[in-house]
């Protein structure tokens, strides 16, 4: 990856920065569920913004989202088996 994208990167990610949920300690998720739910996100978030592939870039977020959560709150919640 060249400079200038990884600099678009780092600056779409600071942009668009989706922040840690918080848990009390004894209900933290394990670090699968964290990296589980992160990943579809900063790729949705690369997709959208850095490369703009289509016809994702330009999906109305309320389409969007009822379209992605179900997987991230499988991820949160859900059965992994």
């Amino acid at each position: 990856m060249g400079r200038r994208r990884r600099r678009r990167v780092r600056r779409v990610a600071a942009q668009h920065h989706h922040p840690r949920p918080r848990h009390p300690p004894e209900r933290r998720p394990p670090r699968l569920r964290s990296t589980l739910l992160t990943t579809p996100m900063f790729g949705i978030d690369i997709a959208r913004y850095v490369l703009r592939l289509q016809p994702l870039a330009s999906t109305d977020p309320d389409t969007l989202v009822p379209t992605i959560a179900p997987n991230l709150q499988r991820y949160l919640t859900g059965d992994l088996d």
